[in-house]
């Protein structure tokens, strides 16, 4: 039976349809989040991956199909916040994002130069007017 297309629909805390989403949750040193995703390439994967870590993040696993996953990860505490990691349901502590793509999803983040194409606006003539 094919998905229904449109924004992601949740029943009981489970996406039903795809689409990607994440969720922050504060706890009592910091937060943690919780990415679920339904037939989504990795791209949303790499993306929401870029976002977290401050730093582009390329794909090279070659995988091309749709998958569904979650992962759950500490996120790292504000500025003035106590240091530590959230804990899991299990008490054990939570995993910050890379020990987590590894854990959850058996994909590894590995540090490495690469050359991306980058566009720089030097200067722009026209003044911009109102909507």
């Amino acid at each position: 039976m094919p998905l229904p297309a449109g924004p992601p629909q949740r029943k009981n805390g489970q996406l039903l349809s795809p689409g990607f989403v994440a969720t922050i949750f504060p706890d009592a040193i910091g937060a943690h989040a919780h990415a679920e995703a339904r037939a989504q390439g990795l791209t949303q994967l790499v993306v929401m991956l870029g976002n977290q870590l401050g730093r582009p993040v390329l794909d090279t696993t070659g995988l091309t199909g749709l998958y569904d996953f979650s992962l759950d990860f500490a996120l790292p505490p504000l500025p003035g916040a106590p240091a530590g990691q959230g804990d899991t349901a299990a008490g054990e502590p939570m995993p910050n994002l890379t020990d987590a793509v590894q854990r959850e999803l058996g994909l590894r983040l590995v540090s490495a130069k690469a050359q991306l194409e980058v566009i720089v606006i030097d200067k722009i003539d026209k003044v911009p007017t109102e909507n």
